[in-house]
């Protein structure tokens, strides 16, 4: 096995990179959002998805719709992409959440945790802090800090009033 070739690499073949690029997404994906990144024929995408399906690594929640059953492997697919790979692909998932439909309270958690791997800028603060205060509200406080805590270490780099104003709402949040 090369240093470069991860051991699940061997398991799925050619369909390992759609995987992996499914392994970004916290909870459900959409084929859409797969083929936006990878940029290949819907048909292969398919073929790779029910793949997974008959392997027991993924779900169909609804048509178009997956999830991976376990999140261990889920992250072994993840981590087999760099870090610099990720941290663009994680940037790229998130503005195409945000064409979609970026008020929802879910979608705007899914943003959230896209942003939690990336060096954010002012806007991409914004949605830390509202996908934290959504956490928050929902009685989920390990998430909220998350959200909160990054919010901080990006805000650290930023001058201004309203890196000054997102910092004074988080730590109200």
């Amino acid at each position: 096995m090369s240093k470069k070739e991860h051991p699940l690499q061997n398991d799925f073949g050619s369909h390992h990179r759609i995987l992996a690029l499914a392994a970004l997404f916290e909870g459900e994906f959409s084929i859409d959002w797969i083929q936006e990144l990878e940029e290949t024929k819907a048909s292969h995408i398919l073929l790779t998805l029910n793949e997974g399906i008959d392997r027991g690594l993924l779900v169909q929640r609804s048509p178009g719709v997956y999830s991976f059953v376990r999140p261990q492997e889920r992250r072994k697919l993840r981590d087999s992409l760099s870090s610099e790979e990720r941290e663009g692909l994680h940037r790229q998932i998130a503005d195409l959440m945000l064409n979609e439909i970026p008020d929802e309270p879910g979608m705007t958690k899914a943003v959230g945790a896209q942003l939690l791997h990336v060096h954010n800028d002012e806007e991409g603060c914004l949605w830390l802090l509202k996908a934290g205060d959504l956490y928050r509200k929902s009685f989920c406080p390990a998430e909220a800090l998350q959200c909160y805590d990054k919010l901080f270490q990006d805000l650290r780099s930023m001058t201004g009033p309203n890196a000054d104003s997102l910092f004074f709402e988080a730590a109200i949040g």
